[in-house]
């Protein structure tokens, strides 16, 4: 349960922040490669949807937990956790060779925490 509360924890300020990428706050050197203060229309309705996508990873982790239900087995759960640790790992990848030195300081550590979350859960 510790993997799953620790990846919830970091998703939510990373929710947040979407959200005020997607309202067109300046933030946009710390995502998306860094190359805008103030996100487009289309990366800001890219910030929209990655909430929703955050929030199902969420809840990935939560079910994997047994915090939540799904209709998942737990087998079937412990394998989207271990694939979403390798997408989280990618994530390192891209983030650490990204052009915006805000965003490899910032956005690298916390994919590496993202995957060893999944990654954890995913033997629990």
């Amino acid at each position: 349960k510790v993997s799953a509360l620790a990846g919830c924890a970091l998703f939510v300020p990373l929710m947040a922040f979407q959200g005020l990428l997607a309202s067109g706050a300046p933030l946009g050197k710390f995502a998306w490669g860094g190359q805008y203060t103030i996100l487009p229309t289309p990366l800001r309705v890219a910030s929209a949807v990655s909430i929703g996508i955050y929030s199902q990873f969420m809840h990935l982790l939560l079910a994997r937990a047994e915090m939540v239900s799904s209709s998942w087995s737990q087998p079937a759960l412990s394998r989207a956790c271990f694939y979403s640790s390798i997408f989280f790992g990618l994530g390192i990848l891209m983030n650490a060779v990204s052009q915006s030195p805000p965003e490899r300081k910032t956005m690298t550590p916390v994919a590496a925490l993202l995957s060893l979350c999944f990654l954890v859960a995913s033997k629990e």
